[in-house]
């Protein structure tokens, strides 16, 4: 008989956290039908022992993801689902990879079915201006931009209201109309899990969401 393959969600932010399970649950349920719900293994940490050292203190995030790599081994996890963009630099350092559901390889194969080979990264102030994935894009031939300056504040500053719930209806608003700015001139990648959870964008040659690809790419392997 062959083994079920086991799907490993790490809990960490409670908003973006949430997010992935709910999606989960309703993708799932959408294709199984009656009261399905998504099986994995939800690993759920304190996320202020990984938050404070965000984005790029790779030192104090390896110190603490160990232990908690370390103790995910006993769930004989096959595929682990991280649902913070970010955090996968560090991942990758540790070279925590092979199990991996990665939302840059998965948006690098998405942009290659669709033939796009322009891009404008929209997430954290940190991940607009950081190497880690314009690099990565930029080897497989895909040239990135990012917003305009004050275009980056505003967005950063929305990631921030999200991740503390306080989001408002006119800031979801704007949000969605610098969205189809920036699809006037390129695919829009958004690259926030914060972001994601405001997006009602779906996935398309214009606008991927890296949070959405990770959902999709894990549902593919339980149905």
């Amino acid at each position: 008989m062959t083994r079920k393959i086991t799907v490993g969600l790490l809990g960490l932010g409670s908003r973006s956290t949430t997010f992935y399970l709910h999606t989960l649950n309703a993708y799932y349920q959408k294709i199984k039908k009656g009261y399905s719900t998504f099986p994995c293994v939800l690993y759920n940490i304190n996320f202020n022992t990984i938050n404070p050292y965000l984005p790029d203190n790779t030192a104090e995030l390896i110190t603490n993801l160990k232990p908690v790599m370390n103790s995910l081994e006993r769930f004989s996890i096959d595929y682990l689902v991280v649902p913070n963009i970010t955090l996968h630099e560090t991942l990758e350092v540790m070279k925590v990879t092979g199990s991996l559901i990665h939302p840059r390889t998965l948006a690098i194969e998405k942009l290659q079915d669709y033939g796009q080979s322009t891009i404008t990264l929209i997430g954290s102030h940190y991940t607009m201006n950081a190497n880690y994935l314009v690099k990565g894009f930029e080897k497989a031939g895909i040239k990135v931009e990012t917003p305009t300056p004050k275009d980056q504040k505003s967005i950063d500053t929305l990631r921030k209201k999200v991740y503390d719930s306080e989001e408002t209806e006119a800031d979801v608003l704007a949000f969605r109309t610098l969205l189809e700015v920036y699809k006037a001139q390129s695919t829009v990648m958004i690259c926030c899990t914060e972001l994601s959870v405001i997006n009602v964008e779906p996935n398309g040659k214009r606008c991927i969401d890296m949070a959405i690809l990770q959902i999709e790419k894990t549902i593919s392997l339980k149905t």
